[in-house]
């Protein structure tokens, strides 16, 4: 997990000219979301063209930017995957997921969320979550951010229509 974990922080290692120092909660966080989509593998139809970008989008309170979009949007600047661009949106509704890749569900918004989920279209869209319930829910990952881990369950990742690299399923917590 060292590695892996460290692949995730390198960004905002580097851009700090401050001598090291753990990272805030919302530092990991965006620093784990950054890293996902490398790792994780969409259906076709779910892609669209080449040229696509990737979004990421982060379910907020009525639309505000916090920290974690902030940090997220500076981390992904000029980031490719599979050669395309990753964008970072702030979802005010969780129905605006329906045009993302990749979905982060704060714990703040994770009532909102279910409230809607059974009403949405979640094919080809990884979920993130961090409440003790979300996998069982049938989130793809969950963030327990004090104890700096990744959860995954594999069968909701499947569900979705999405393949998760053997590199990330050998460093997190799989279900």
């Amino acid at each position: 997990m060292v590695g892996w974990f460290s692949l995730a922080v390198l960004p905002l290692a580097l851009a700090q000219e401050t001598s090291p120092r753990s990272l805030s909660p919302e530092e990991w966080r965006a620093g784990v979301l950054s890293k996902l989509p490398a790792y994780i593998e969409w259906p076709a139809d779910k892609l669209g063209t080449e040229t696509n970008a990737l979004r990421v989008g982060v379910l907020t309170a009525a639309g505000r930017e916090d920290d974690v979009v902030t940090l997220l949007t500076a981390l992904l600047r000029d980031t490719r995957v599979a050669g395309r661009p990753l964008t970072v949106s702030v979802l005010e509704r969780p129905a605006q997921a329906a045009d993302c890749h990749l979905v982060f569900v704060p714990e703040e918004a994770t009532g909102r969320w279910w409230e809607a989920a059974p009403t949405l279209d979640l094919h080809g869209i990884v979920t993130v979550g961090e409440s003790g319930d979300f996998l069982r829910r049938g989130g793809v990952f969950n963030l327990r951010t004090s104890a700096r881990k990744l959860e995954i369950d594999r069968r909701n990742a499947s569900r979705a229509g999405l393949t998760i690299s053997s590199k990330l399923l050998r460093i997190a917590q799989v279900q």
